[in-house]
């Protein structure tokens, strides 16, 4: 059985983190996209604005936010020191800085930004509740979250603990949307990463490309019972798939932020938040 780690633990693994999962040349495939899409819908949110981004990794986001998004200023933070020294030599503009935080609490005022975008972080918290409510904190009483979490239902298929040993909780989407609105007035539930059906199996053979993230700190039986379901996945298919290899539709589709459908559910869910 899978033992989820320590808050210690976690945070010892993301502090030597480079930038999560994007390598420094973005683009290339399926994942990489995936995550810029996420800023890419971010931005609408960014223009004229004061902005933080939450666990920012090495600052592609952040810089894209200050860059297309027309941000007046962008700060972006991460508990990642090595990933911050990368943010701060890769992604550089006049408007754009980068602060090393503590895992449990950011360093600002109240009511400092007026967006604030938080892309696959709240389920690394501890207390997630205790962590929306510190970023409500730091939101402007007119503000707006742009929020992302997996959905638990295609990331660990129900399993009570996370396949995921660096995730202390993950969410079905009815129990997101609650703590949401716990500490927001206004949600609006977006998706990302594919919308589909609710069988699990269909939606693994898919997003077999996830799957190669679960592997480090995995007890040995979850590790091998991981490399039988992805070899039974995988098929003749190689772990990146380059844009220009598959329908580009398909891959719009694989990719985007689109609103919410009934009676299916995304991969990730992404929600927009104001105070």
């Amino acid at each position: 059985m899978t033992r989820p780690l320590t808050s210690e633990k976690r945070a010892e693994h993301h502090s030597k983190l480079d930038s999560g999962r994007l390598p420094e040349v973005a683009g290339n495939d399926v994942v990489e996209e995936i995550h810029l899409e996420r800023y890419r819908f971010a931005a609408q949110f960014a223009r004229e604005r004061v902005v933080l981004d939450c666990a920012c990794g090495i600052g592609y986001g952040a810089f894209l936010l200050a860059t297309r998004g027309g941000a007046s200023r962008v700060t972006g933070v991460d508990i990642a020191k090595e990933a911050i020294r990368k943010a701060k030599g890769l992604y550089r503009n006049l408007n754009l800085s980068y602060e090393i935080i503590a895992p449990s609490s950011l360093p600002f005022e109240d009511k400092l930004f007026d967006t604030i975008v938080s892309f696959e972080t709240i389920e690394h918290a501890d207390s997630p509740k205790q962590f929306l409510v510190e970023l409500k904190r730091v939101l402007k009483e007119d503000g707006m979250l742009v929020i992302s979490t997996p959905n638990k239902r295609f990331h660990s298929f129900g399993k009570r603990t996370p396949w995921n040993p660096f995730h202390s909780v993950e969410f079905y989407p009815k129990e997101f949307l609650s703590l949401l609105k716990d500490e927001f007035s206004n949600v609006v539930f977006w998706g990302g990463q594919e919308f589909d059906s609710l069988d699990v199996l269909t939606v693994a053979k898919k997003n077999y490309i996830e799957m190669k993230y679960y592997t480090f700190g995995v007890e040995s039986t979850m590790r091998q019972a991981l490399s039988g379901i992805k070899r039974l996945l995988k098929g003749k298919r190689d772990v990146r798939v380059a844009p220009d290899e598959i329908d580009a539709q398909v891959f719009k589709q694989r990719c985007e932020v689109t609103e919410w459908k009934e009676s299916l559910e995304p991969y990730t869910m992404v929600a927009v938040c104001k105070k």
